[in-house]
């Protein structure tokens, strides 16, 4: 890709699975999230890392009672959280 052309976050698409913990019985349900990219031409911007931020806003579901184990995934980053369902 040449300098002249930017690249863009213009979305973010949401992948949801269980997977099996190695070892146990234990379901996780793992969301991956990809940045969708786009380019735009602009004659100003020379190739280079870019910073960015991007909200993203994803509604999520117990899949049982008790709690609930996910993983969110980006790349090489994952961050796990437990939501708790009540009666």
């Amino acid at each position: 890709m040449d300098g002249n052309h930017r690249p863009v976050i213009t979305g973010v698409h949401a992948s949801e699975r269980f997977v099996t913990v190695a070892g146990s019985n234990e379901k996780v349900a793992r969301i991956e999230l990809t940045p969708i990219i786009d380019v735009v031409t602009d004659p100003s911007y020379k190739s280079s890392d870019a910073p960015f931020e991007i909200s993203f806003n994803y509604a999520v579901k117990a899949f049982s009672w008790g709690s609930n184990d996910l993983v969110f995934v980006s790349g090489n980053r994952e961050e796990r959280i437990v939501l708790s369902q009540r009666k």
